[in-house]
């Protein structure tokens, strides 16, 4: 893979996702190979979330801070919080409460516009939190036509930036005037774009994401 990765000039700049740590570190799914591809690949980034759910928020900020440690000692990378609204972590007011609370060096948050327009975050809202904790930025749109299944709709029914109705120029302009400078990624899960083959899918997806970030004036970093 590090051969593939290095003839393919690719840099492989984020590596999850990290479950099952909401009580205790120690609970991390597949530690020992989580520990191993963040040593093998030193990726700057590291994301995480939680699907169980959370009863303890004080407890999950304790584990959170472990987790942070955990990443930090295997490979010097940041971990980055992703909450789901179908998840254990299910808003940005909750994930703040975590990041903030654990007050690790290396933690931040990853910030999902699919999760943002879904849970009613507006570019308003976006811009109240630090922006020093938006460490990467997910890119994608919601359908106009919502599925029945939101959690089937988040694994396979996005679409591509400027296909749906979410704010997508009003998050990006909302991160350019705060200062933040997170590592932008695309995350358009589609059947339907999937379809068409690998190629395809890649190249549709970093045009419409590297049209959205021109139009709002973001460099991609």
């Amino acid at each position: 893979m590090l051969a593939l990765l290095s003839d393919t000039a690719v840099d492989l700049s984020v590596v999850g996702l990290a479950d099952g740590w909401g009580k205790d570190v120690r609970d991390l799914q597949d530690a020992e190979t989580f520990r191993h591809m963040i040593s093998l690949f030193r990726p700057p980034h590291v994301n995480a979330t939680l699907m169980q759910a959370v009863d303890d928020f004080d407890e999950t900020v304790v584990a959170f801070a472990q987790l942070c440690d955990f990443v930090r000692e295997a490979g010097d990378a940041e971990c980055l919080l992703e909450f789901l609204l179908f998840g254990g972590i299910r808003s940005l007011e909750d994930a703040l409460r975590v990041v903030c609370g654990a007050n690790a060096v290396n933690g931040g948050l990853v910030i999902d516009l699919w999760q943002l327009h879904q849970t009613g975050v507006t570019p308003a809202d976006l811009a109240r939190v630090p922006e020093r904790l938006i460490k990467s930025v997910q890119i994608c749109d919601v359908r106009p036509d919502p599925f029945e299944s939101i959690r089937e709709e988040s694994r396979s029914g996005r679409v591509l930036a400027g296909d749906g109705v979410a704010d997508i120029a009003g998050y990006l302009g909302a991160l350019r005037a705060m200062g933040a400078a997170p590592l932008y990624e695309v995350e358009v899960l589609d059947d339907d774009l999937r379809s068409h083959g690998p190629m395809v899918a890649a190249h549709s997806m970093f045009d419409t994401s590297a049209r959205a970030l021109a139009a709002s004036s973001v460099s991609p970093g």
